[in-house]
């Protein structure tokens, strides 16, 4: 008889919210920056498509890139850009050494009417990409033995046999953490550091 193999199917060991509010802030800071730099480049080229605002803010050199939109409306094709900027009356020293600074990652935001704005799914992308999860069915395994010993000091916690304002009730015990709201719950930093062989790796 032939039997398929059970597909491997991480578990979510643990959120940093800390981390996901902390980027998200700094994310929110760069908005005027990419904002101001589509500003400076309308400057230049007059108004510009949502995808062409995209193109740019992507690009890793956006003067050169918005140079060669440019360079298509030049009157003289065959003079310099000194010469044709002159003849279009444009000053592109606006773009100086600052405009290329930090490297625009599309994920994170959207360009909807001329605007850039964070994405509206930026939650649930911050918290994915600050989520750790089991790497293997180990860890997996080993997750299950070790919230199951979770659930018994919960018991125990719960009958009021354990006095959980005492800390020192885990030190024995690097595998578990006592949160306030979940109680006993297995411990995200020791399960993610399981090898396939069950062995931990961590300091």
């Amino acid at each position: 008889m032939k039997t398929t193999e059970q597909q491997f199917e991480p578990i979510l060991l643990n959120i940093d919210k800390f981390r996901v509010q902390t980027r998200k802030t700094d994310l929110d800071r760069e908005l005027n920056f990419y904002n101001d730099v589509l500003r400076i480049a309308r400057s230049i080229l007059g108004e510009i498509t949502d995808s062409t605002a995209v193109e740019i803010l992507s690009a890793l050199n956006r003067k050169e890139a918005v140079m060669k939109k440019l360079r298509k409306t030049y009157q003289f094709p065959n003079a310099t850009d000194e010469f044709n900027l002159s003849a279009l009356g444009i000053d592109v020293s606006v773009m100086d050494h600052s405009f290329n600074n930090r490297m625009f990652v599309s994920k994170y935001f959207e360009v909807k009417n001329g605007k850039v704005a964070l994405s509206p799914e930026i939650d649930e992308i911050l918290t994915d990409e600050f989520s750790t999860y089991t790497r293997h069915e180990v860890q997996n395994n080993e997750y299950h033995r070790i919230n199951k010993f979770c659930e018994m000091l919960n018991g125990f916690k719960d009958s009021s046999m354990i006095d959980s304002s005492y800390g020192h009730v885990l030190a024995p015990f690097r595998f578990a953490d006592y949160d306030p709201e979940k109680g006993y719950i297995p411990k995200s930093s020791y399960v993610k550091d399981i090898d396939e062989n069950g062995i931990y790796r961590g300091l």
